[in-house]
């Protein structure tokens, strides 16, 4: 099973301006409801709420203290409406991923989530080193984490962040490619799945269309 995070472009550009306003750390609470398949499960990002100034204890460019009552409140809204519960906060630059701090708050809070919201398959928490760099984990109903495969931000264009952690190595049948468009490309390439829809088809009308999609796509956007 791999787990996905879906935003539309104005909520998440809301929620990344939100977490860099400031020079510290900044969090958002995310509610969402799920979309599910044999092979993946979707959490649709349906609600953003801002931690409120006044729930905020402490707060340094690595460090921040949120008072119980900011996520028990909106624990309760997803209780109440059927929703998943996603914690989200700012990261340093040169810190991408969730910190010994991190697991050992979440584990306590996500153990709280799974009491308070019922029926919820999982929750789970993103941290934003940069607007462009989320890193994702899903925290189940056991207290076990799993990696958030991919953020997809849908809107005028389509933006993919795909979680690279595995250090996948890339063949070198794809090099002349790499040199061309860089190896961010090529590893979203490679996990996203196109389909072709027309009424006369042969070889070269089909390498026609890759090299028109090679054109537009670039870096981790894919229009």
């Amino acid at each position: 099973m791999r787990y996905t995070v879906s935003f539309e472009e104005t909520g998440y550009d809301q929620l990344t301006k939100h977490l860099f306003s400031r020079n510290t750390e900044m969090a958002a609470y995310l509610l969402c409801r799920v979309a599910q398949c044999d092979e993946e499960l979707r959490l649709l990002v349906r609600e953003i709420i801002p931690v409120e100034a006044g729930d905020v204890i402490s707060a340094s460019t690595g460090h921040m203290s949120i008072r119980s009552r900011s996520f028990l409140r909106v624990l309760k809204r997803a209780h109440l409406t059927g929703q998943c519960f996603i914690f989200t906060h700012s990261h340093p630059k040169n810190f991408p991923n969730h910190s010994p701090q991190d697991d050992e708050e979440e584990k306590k809070l996500f153990a709280t989530a799974f009491v308070r919201v019922e029926n919820a398959p999982i929750h789970a928490s993103i941290v934003f080193s940069s607007p462009d760099h989320p890193s994702g984990r899903v925290w189940l109903p056991n207290g076990t984490t799993e990696p958030i495969e991919r953020v997809r931000v849908i809107g005028a264009r389509f933006r993919f962040h795909v979680n690279d952690s595995d250090g996948e190595r890339i063949p070198p049948i794809y090099d002349r490619q790499v040199r061309a468009f860089g190896k961010d490309f090529q590893r979203i390439v490679r996990k996203l799945h196109f389909g072709v829809v027309g009424n006369g088809g042969t070889l070269s009308r089909f390498g026609l269309f890759c090299n028109a999609l090679v054109v537009v796509a670039s870096g981790s956007t894919l229009i």
